[in-house]
């Protein structure tokens, strides 16, 4: 079966409390938290601290580029830190309402689209249509794929706030709460990035490659900066200090890409997802443990509409697209899944991609 014009997944319970649906009380649990992710910055600022008054005492007092490169990642890293203080009580949306209030039907629009937080005019109404209570939020964290579906839905979930403040939103194909609060005014102008017109799935395929680039791009900063630096250094004492802190700054700005290196086939999704049109399989996935970044290694059975099977390895499956594939015993595959390929999985028309390994 081919992909029809639409793909339509199952909204959330609206008689039940927002953590009473599993995918969405595991994607909660699994957010970080903002506290744990400063502290990681102000520790990582302190290293590179000491590097720098290490250079600038073998340098006697002198201050050079290498120094100065130390001190500039040093401040980005606690400016960093600084930020992620301020916007995290904002980012730990309440336990307590999540667990104890439902969700509510609601026409969302975006009036203003940004990385940190977008501003949207949620319209309440109820099962039979009536129209209920029009609420501004400040949603966080949302992209601009999800953004995109917000744009092409007739309708989204919102539940809070709370006597705190507290809110969420859910966004049709996800079962993320992402977190919200009251905006103080409306925009006074409405502004959707162009990112936000593309077609959600690509734009998802882009963000995903993107997000590879993110991690590779610290290490050939540094390899690049590291070797300008040393190049200009004439003191073979000093050249062998200042290759040992390199060093050790490489293999620090590598290890996140080492310990997330099964993210890196997401950088052939962009065209995976261009292979070929779109194919409706029966699927169902095997016991998987979710890491700390929301992705699963998994591995899924497929039923082809020929009548054969396949199996898929998906090294970083999510745990929203798992929970897709729960609900609806379905899964699509881009192109055609011949045992050896490797091809695009997920659910045409939402931000719910994965990278599949496609055996007999």
């Amino acid at each position: 079966m081919t992909a029809p014009s639409r793909v339509v997944l199952p909204g959330p319970a609206l008689d039940r409390p927002v953590l009473a649906d599993p995918t969405t009380a595991l994607l909660f649990g699994l957010r970080r938290d903002p506290r744990s992710v400063a502290l990681r910055a102000f520790g990582n600022a302190a290293v590179l601290a000491v590097f720098a008054v290490a250079d600038l005492l073998v340098l006697s007092d002198d201050a050079s580029g290498f120094f100065v490169l130390l001190v500039a990642l040093t401040a980005l890293l606690t400016i960093t830190g600084v930020q992620w203080l301020k916007i995290g009580k904002r980012l730990r949306t309440s336990r307590d309402l999540l667990e104890s209030a439902p969700w509510r039907q609601a026409r969302v629009v975006t009036l203003r689209g940004a990385k940190a937080y977008s501003v949207v005019e949620a319209t309440e109404y109820d099962p039979d249509g009536r129209v209920g209570t029009t609420s501004l939020f400040q949603v966080f964290s949302l992209s601009s794929a999800h953004r995109g579906v917000l744009a092409r839905e007739d309708q989204a979930w919102v539940v809070g706030p709370d006597q705190s403040g507290a809110a969420a939103l859910r966004v049709a194909g996800s079962h993320e709460a992402w977190p919200a609060v009251p905006a103080d005014k409306r925009p006074t102008a409405v502004r959707v990035p162009a990112a936000d017109r593309a077609e959600p799935t690509h734009r998802w395929a882009t963000l995903l490659r993107q997000r590879v680039l993110v991690l590779a791009m610290p290490v050939v900063v540094v390899l690049v900066l590291g070797a300008f630096f040393l190049g200009t250094v004439s003191d073979p004492d000093l050249l062998l200090v200042e290759l040992v802190v390199s060093l050790a700054i490489a293999i620090a700005a590598a290890a996140p890409l080492w310990r997330k290196r099964y993210l890196l086939a997401e950088w052939r999704l962009p065209s995976l997802i261009k292979a070929g049109p779109w194919t409706q399989v029966r699927a169902l996935a095997a016991p998987a443990t979710a890491r700390p970044d929301g992705t699963v290694a998994v591995t899924l059975t497929l039923w082809l509409p020929d009548g054969s099977v396949r199996t898929a390895s998906l090294a970083a499956g999510t745990v929203d697209l798992l929970g897709a594939v729960a609900e609806t015993g379905a899964l699509w595959v881009a192109g055609a899944p011949v045992p050896g390929e490797v091809v695009a999985v997920g659910f045409p028309g939402y931000p719910m991609l994965a990278v599949a390994k496609i055996s007999a």
